[in-house]
């Protein structure tokens, strides 16, 4: 049951240039939020103090966002900064699995985008959700 993280949130690792530096997540969803932080996922970077980086590599195969896995504590990062995810989200974890989403257009003033999450049992086979 890892924690999901977010923009901002901490990892550890090895700069292969500088030796072991604590890093943060500096890229994340413009589509997915939890407590108002926009989530990470793989393919974001993380930056080491030291200036250099690493991009997510590990991440949920339950959770996504836009096709994009989401990235969870103990989830890994490669690059020049190689390492571990070690902080996230006290609100939402990978137990949760993002079943729908709908977006609107800018066009589409009256819309509204929703995401729904919710925790199933690990044998479900079935589920289905309508917007109307």
């Amino acid at each position: 049951m890892n924690k999901i993280c977010r923009l901002g949130d901490k990892a550890v690792g090895n700069c292969s240039v500088h030796g072991f530096q604590n890093g943060t997540i500096i890229t994340c969803s413009d589509k997915l939020f939890d407590s108002g932080i926009g989530v990470a996922r793989i393919g974001d970077v993380v930056l080491a103090d030291c200036g250099h980086t690493g991009i997510i590599s590990i991440c949920s195969d339950k959770t996504f966002d836009n096709d994009k896995g989401v990235a969870r504590v103990t989830d890994s990062f490669d690059g020049i900064y190689s390492g571990t995810l070690v902080t996230g989200s006290n609100k939402s974890n990978s137990n949760w699995v993002l079943l729908a989403t709908r977006m609107c257009s800018e066009a589409e003033q009256t819309e509204h985008q929703y995401v729904v999450f919710i925790q199933l049992p690990r044998n479900f086979s079935e589920i289905s959700i309508e917007f109307n």
